[in-house]
């Protein structure tokens, strides 16, 4: 409650305050175990210091671990991906969402649109599955 003085008379304000931007501390994150690679939501000042309009969308790359896959393929830090394999991913929970059926399919290749910069760039990246999830001989269920 904030006391103004308007024409003379004291009049109190009661003001809703808008919570603090969440910061990239705060921020929801994800590590991509199988491709070597963290991600984060993105938060307001990401938007005002890459002069994002307030509806982008995506994640950020926080850490690429060096010689891992996501690294060999040419994903950078602060690279803002924004579809994987043609769907888009709006935030965390959806590029979990996306590996997810992504490891359970295995693809020879994985498509990473992002945005670098002001420019967009493809990173195409081929794991080798066996490597990363043998399976055994027997069942052919992974081991």
């Amino acid at each position: 409650v904030f006391t103004v003085l308007r024409d003379g008379q004291e009049e109190a304000l009661s003001v809703r305050l808008e919570p603090r931007p969440r910061d990239a501390d705060d921020a929801s994150s994800a590590t991509q175990e199988e491709l070597d690679f963290k991600v984060r939501d993105v938060t307001f000042a990401d938007r005002i210091s890459q002069e994002w309009k307030e509806s982008q969308s995506g994640v950020i790359v926080t850490e690429a671990m060096l010689g891992g896959w996501a690294q060999m393929a040419g994903l950078r830090l602060e690279d803002l991906i924004l579809s994987i394999n043609g769907v888009l991913v709006d935030d965390v929970a959806g590029f979990e969402n996306t590996f997810e059926a992504l490891v359970a399919r295995r693809p020879d290749l994985i498509e990473i649109f992002l945005r670098r910069g002001y420019r967009t760039h493809f990173v195409f990246i081929e794991p080798d599955w066996e490597e990363l999830h043998p399976q055994s001989p027997e069942t052919g269920a992974d081991s």
